[in-house]
């Protein structure tokens, strides 16, 4: 397939397994923190069908904007990667252990259930810094724009997570659940002072 500029960096690092974990879900004030964990072998993906849409992959926050295009670069992943993992921390734990330790427990699990056969594991680099019992890796700065493995994992975590806010949506009707993903848009806002919070919203934040 022809190469993308975040698949061309991948295969710049001179290894052929690769994992990548990001996160979705930090800033809101309802729904859980999400992390994925992708691990391509980049000489599997070097032929086969149906790869093309892997090219398009970028930073989830992009592609987001189509609910369509995100949904399809998410089954594209889900269909040729090696192995992927999905961790969830729900808004009660996140209130219990704090947001940063929350974001730090999601990927530390998420890296370790794809990353022990990889011979490099990269982690965005805009979490906070991984404990000491995580698998060795390397963080990147704005990485799900750079590295076509991050940005697989944070496709994968925003799509996830958008469609449990759906569910969730269903589930507590009139506070756009389903449209504001759990952030404090002023119709959420106005929807929590009126209704009060649903198990689903994180206390320890503020709306604003």
């Amino acid at each position: 397939m022809s190469e993308s500029p975040l698949f061309a960096y991948d295969r710049s690092r001179g290894v052929r397994l690769i994992a990548g974990v990001d996160e979705a879900g930090r800033g809101p004030i309802a729904g859980p923190i999400m992390a994925a964990g992708v691990l391509f072998d980049l000489d599997r993906l070097a032929s086969g069908t149906g790869l093309s849409d892997l090219e398009e992959l970028d930073d989830s926050k992009l592609v987001v904007k189509s609910p369509a295009k995100l949904k399809r670069l998410a089954q594209a992943v889900l269909a040729h990667a090696e192995a992927i993992s999905l961790v969830s921390i729900s808004a009660w734990e996140i209130d219990l252990i704090g947001i940063h330790p929350a974001n730090r427990a999601c990927l530390e699990r998420a890296l370790r259930a794809v990353g022990e056969r990889a011979e490099l594991c990269l982690v965005d680099g805009l979490t906070p810094p991984l404990g000491p019992e995580a698998l060795p890796h390397e963080r990147i700065r704005g990485g799900d724009g750079i590295s076509a493995t991050i940005a697989a994992a944070s496709n994968v975590a925003t799509e996830a997570r958008d469609r449990l806010m759906a569910h969730l949506g269903d589930r507590y009707p009139g506070y756009g659940f389903e449209r504001n993903k759990g952030h404090a848009t002023p119709e959420h806002n106005a929807a929590l002072a009126k209704l009060g919070p649903t198990p689903q919203h994180r206390i320890s934040f503020k709306a604003r």
